[in-house]
Parts: C-alpha cells; structure tokens; sequence
C-alpha cells in the first residue's frame, strides 16, 4: 500500500500547524523549593551537584559543617567539604536585590516574591516568601539558595528542569518520522 504524496504533505502542514495552534506561555525552567537547616547557621556555598554547605560552628562549639545534596538529608563533617563550589552571592536584607550567574538572575523583589530569569525571557515567579533576609545565592545551574527571615530557614530552589517541552518532542518525531520516510524510499529505489 502506498500513501499518496498529497497525503504526507497534508500530515506535514497539519503537524506544523498544529505546533502553532495554541501558543502557551512555557518557562524553561522548573523548580522544587525545599526547606534546609535553621538561619541560625551561617551559608558557606554551593555547587554544580546539588551540594549546599552551611557553617555551624557556632551552634556545636568547635568547626563543624552541614551538607545538604538536592535538599535531601544533611550530612554533618568537622571539616570543609573538598567541593568546587561555584556561586555568586548579594546580601539582601531588604527588596529589591538580584545576583546573576551563568545567563541566569534570581531577583527578591516586590517585598516578598523570588524570581528567576533566563536568558531573554520574562520573569519567572518562584515563590512568594515574606522577609527574604541575609544572602540571595546561585549557582551555575540555576539553584537558588536563599533564607526566610519569618520563618528562620534556609531553603533551595532546585532547578529540576529535565524533560524537554512537549512542543521539542513532537517536533522531534516529525523529523524521526521524515528521515525514515527518506531512507525507506532510497532503500525502494
């Protein structure tokens, strides 16, 4: 059975219009906020791998070291952990204050939303938080580090941006679907 060559260009319009019948709004970047140690400990740094070390040789009376990897469980050492941490940081005890980091800016503003920024696209409102207070941080990937002066924490704004949007995928079986064409009709000839 063959398929007519009006049939596969009229599969094709459609595939591609369909891509342009319903714009929506789409961030590239998704994020999963989670709570980490107290404010009472001080922020050390971040890295690419999801790490975030705090200082809390203040609250255990000799150095000592909170490790927290993808917001998950701390792990607690007596020396500095041997990452190379890659982050920016600004103070920002009152709104507005930003810091930026590989194409990307994460902005408390307004009083009490954290944003983010990619590139050229508009901002991206994470959370709203009352009374960010002490350091605003990212890191190369885009995790946010930040700590809620109400509700004396420390969280992260994981950058869990993995899946492709939809919109790439079916883009990308169209292509899949073309090239197969063409190489079936080369192998026919």
């Amino acid at each position: 059975m063959t398929f007519p060559r009006f049939w596969s260009m009229l599969a094709a319009v459609c595939l591609l219009g369909f891509q342009f019948s319903a714009p929506v709004r789409a961030h590239a970047d998704t994020y999963n906020i989670v709570g980490l140690a107290n404010d009472n400990v001080g922020f050390l740094g971040m890295d690419d791998n999801g790490h975030v070390v705090f200082d809390k040789s203040n609250l255990c009376g000799f150095a000592c070291y909170e490790t927290y990897t993808n917001g998950g469980s701390a792990v607690q050492t007596n020396t500095i952990p041997p990452f190379s941490f890659d982050f920016a940081k600004v103070p920002c005890n009152a709104s507005p204050c930003s810091v930026s980091l590989n194409g990307r800016t994460a902005s408390f503003l307004n009083g009490s939303q954290l944003f983010v920024t990619a590139g050229a696209n508009p901002p991206q409102l994470l959370t709203q938080f009352i009374g960010i207070a002490g350091f605003l941080a990212i890191d190369g990937v885009g995790d946010i580090v930040f700590d809620n002066g109400n509700a004396d924490r420390w969280y992260e704004a994981i950058n869990v941006s993995a899946a492709p949007e939809p919109s790439s995928l079916i883009f990308l079986a169209t292509g899949l679907a073309a090239g197969a064409g063409l190489v079936r009709r080369k192998l026919a000839i």
